[in-house]
């Protein structure tokens, strides 16, 4: 037992750890076959079997069809609860080959006997550790010595995920230059993680999904062969957001990065600086690339007018027209 928590609490990463575990748990009590089962947000089920099992594809895809009718699996589901229960715990030998789950897959490798234990970490990932046999029953000083083991699998796994989202949100962060809020997002447009930088734009308590119209567009992209990165602008709390959408292949997550609009960000920028409102609001317009007879159109004023409110911006930043104007605001 204690070599066993040993391993568990010395695994360096998710990959290392899911195969101690295997081995761990299997050799705590003895077994004939072994599974090692994750289920994360937006991506496919994790199935690794040990240690001498190995499924064929189908057999993989055929249990993730079925694995809802093991008993304790809808016991974790229904409560919670993901103490180590047996399939005796719940089932008799005949409702249990009843199962579809039974007959299509485990009456063919053996599995007649099973002892598993469950766990949901924070980010929503649900780990379980599967040990079945095929002749024996496990007894209760079995079913006791998983359960001991069940809260090291638990802090290890806990710990090693932090580790995990830290080296993607840094790899992120690295990999979008425009800007530093990121967000990790599953193929629902479901929240992962998402740094303070990003929490601050969504709102002092985002919800777990991105706001619609940038939900929206992220499934459009994974719905399409070979996306792309793409950059959009949406409407936010009363702010005009970009966003660039890098998805992710293969189940990983996109990548989400946040920034205010250019003409957004050089109206608070003009507001710290000093300008009144309406001189903030032209250089927001300038930036966005408006002359000043557009400016007066669009704010319902005169040409001179504008070029009033613009000559106080330019005095008081200090500035000798339009393109330094804009330069000090966005710098």
């Amino acid at each position: 037992m204690i070599d066993a928590g040993a391993s568990l609490s010395a695994a360096t990463d998710l990959p290392t750890l899911r195969l101690t575990a295997l081995e761990a748990f299997s050799s705590l009590v003895g077994c004939d076959l072994a599974s090692y089962n994750e289920v994360a947000p937006g991506r496919p089920p994790l199935v690794i079997a040990g240690p001498d099992l190995e499924l064929e594809t189908w057999e993989v895809e055929l249990m993730e069809s079925l694995i809802h009718q093991n008993p304790m699996l809808d016991h974790f589901i229904r409560t919670g609860d993901g103490r180590a229960r047996r399939f005796s715990d719940f089932l008799g030998v005949r409702e249990l080959r009843r199962l579809d789950l039974h007959r299509e897959l485990y009456s063919r490798i053996g599995v007649n006997f099973q002892l598993a234990i469950s766990t949901a970490a924070p980010s929503g990932t649900v780990v379980g550790i599967a040990l079945s046999r095929a002749e024996l029953d496990f007894a209760e000083a079995e079913v006791a010595a998983v359960e001991l083991l069940r809260p090291q699998l638990v802090a290890a796994h806990q710990r090693l995920s932090e580790i995990d989202w830290l080296r993607r949100m840094l790899a992120a962060l690295d990999e979008e230059p425009d800007g530093p809020a990121v967000v990790l997002a599953d193929a629902d447009g479901g929240v992962l993680r998402a740094n303070a930088a990003a929490t601050a734009l969504l709102g002092a308590e985002p919800t777990r999904r991105l706001p619609d119209p940038l939900r929206d567009r992220l499934t459009a992209i994974l719905a399409t062969a070979g996306p792309k990165p793409t950059t959009i602008a949406f409407e936010h709390l009363g702010l005009t957001l970009q966003a660039r959408i890098s998805p992710g292949e293969g189940g990983e997550p996109s990548v989400v990065s946040l920034g205010r609009s250019l003409p957004q960000a050089a109206r608070l920028a003009s507001l710290r600086l000093g300008l009144t409102q309406r001189e903030a609001e032209l250089l927001a317009l300038l930036v966005g690339g408006g002359t000043s007879k557009e400016l007066a159109v669009r704010l319902a004023i005169s040409p001179r007018t504008v070029d009033k409110h613009l000559a106080n911006a330019y005095r008081k930043l200090g500035v000798g027209g339009r393109g330094e104007a804009i330069a000090a605001v966005l710098a």
